[in-house]
């Protein structure tokens, strides 16, 4: 299976992890703001296993993520900043972020005044993917500088494909802003094409 994460002070191998396989083994409920110190692309595994992260409050549990999230419930996640997502903080230029039978609930007000924030992740880089597949999240903000996806998104080859998602919002957009001050408009324009990511 790999390297097992069971509480608080297992979870912390994030911070130096940058490839191989980590799964969960119980609920972790957090305690104080996570924020990832790793200064490296994660390319592993992380498969939660069915398990629970409750109430994380993060600028992302990975930093630059390029990997597999799997199996795993976020519940009253929050940001801690703007420009942050709740699973990662970015997902790197020429990096594919793979997102998996996850659901993220984020705490009502999560935003707190904040902007650029998304469910997945603050911004999707220049030529960078974000594949989702069987997931769900449910989060609402008065400000539509944040994505109930992606907080901010590169204007040229930046792909996002969603695969019989479900997601829950007061008509937020699926991403906030982009990074030349545009907007993507409609949550019709994600597919579930393989051979046609959306160009954001």
């Amino acid at each position: 299976l790999g390297t097992e994460i069971k509480d608080l002070a297992t979870l912390g191998v994030l911070n130096t992890a940058t490839t191989g396989n980590y799964f969960l083994s119980s609920d972790i409920t957090m305690t104080d703001t996570w924020t990832n110190s790793n200064t490296n692309v994660f390319t592993g595994v992380f498969d939660g296993m069915g398990y629970t992260i409750k109430d994380i409050k993060t600028t992302g549990l990975f930093n630059g993520f390029g990997g597999t999230i799997k199996n795993v419930a976020f519940d009253n996640a929050a940001f801690s900043a703007s420009g942050t997502g709740i699973i990662a903080q970015t997902v790197p230029s020429n990096k594919t972020a793979v997102v998996e039978n996850v659901a993220i609930k984020i705490k009502a007000d999560a935003t707190n005044g904040y902007i650029r924030c998304g469910a997945i992740t603050r911004y999707v880089q220049n030529a960078a993917h974000l594949i989702m597949r069987n997931s769900i999240i449910e989060m609402n903000t008065s400000d539509n500088q944040n994505g109930f996806i992606v907080g901010m998104t590169h204007p040229d080859y930046t792909r996002v494909l969603a695969i019989n998602c479900y997601f829950i919002t007061n008509n937020m957009l699926p991403t906030g802003l982009r990074s030349d001050g545009t907007y993507i408009k409609n949550i019709s324009e994600l597919t579930d094409d393989t051979s046609n990511y959306t160009n954001f």
